[in-house]
């Protein structure tokens, strides 16, 4: 007799290449950027208090922050000509000039680091991962989407504390399938939505009502 199979799938949007200002950030994890604004940040306490021995002059002259704010951002362009009247890059003490000799040579590293890979980010295009596990869909914050009356509520029934639970815990339940695609292809701000449902009914679907970009 004929028979037909059938198995759960799930649809969300194509991975489109990154744009340029994104890809900027390419060569850097969000931890690196991160790591690295705060010692270019927190690096002018240290560096002013070696040379003056004392941390008055900043809040006397709240300019001279910001005269050591655009320093610190100079140096990951290579800028060094910091000058200004309590400027520490024209101290006479050696344990000042060993302190800003060794940030120097820091941000020239960082700085050769990420000027041997950004051509290649900002010339090539930088496409996403295509999204093919349940871990990634985690790890995107991606919003499961399915029929109310599909039966694939059954995914849910799992143990906490698994994968496929903390995935399929908080699913948004919708009573059509064009609804879900819908919310699929419109996403939303914090978030984007992944539908649940038939691989069979999800092709043919796809297939007379998307263009296919590729």
């Amino acid at each position: 007799a004929a028979h037909s199979q059938d198995c759960a799938v799930f649809i969300s949007l194509t991975s489109l290449a990154l744009s340029k200002y994104r890809a900027i950030f390419g060569p850097f994890k969000w931890e690196v950027w991160v790591c690295l604004v705060l010692v270019y940040l927190l690096a002018i306490i240290p560096l002013s208090f070696s040379d003056k021995l004392t941390l008055r002059h900043l809040w006397e002259k709240p300019s001279e922050i910001e005269n050591m704010f655009w320093y610190m951002f100079g140096t990951f362009t290579n800028l060094f000509t910091f000058r200004n009247t309590n400027s520490w890059t024209s101290s006479k003490k050696g344990s000042t000039r060993a302190f800003v000799g060794t940030y120097w040579v820091f941000s020239i590293i960082i700085t050769a680091a990420y000027t041997g890979s950004i051509i290649a980010f900002i010339t090539l295009p930088v496409f996403p991962e295509t999204i093919d596990t349940l871990q990634q869909l985690k790890s995107e914050r991606y919003r499961i989407i399915t029929l109310d009356n599909s039966g694939w509520q059954k995914f849910n029934d799992t143990q906490k504390k698994t994968l496929e639970h903390s995935v399929f815990n908080n699913w948004e339940l919708v009573p059509k399938v064009e609804d879900g695609l819908r919310n699929v292809t419109k996403g939303h701000l914090l978030w984007s939505y992944a539908f649940l449902g038939s691989k069979a009914q999800l092709e043919h679907i796809v297939k007379n009502n998307f263009e296919n970009s590729g």
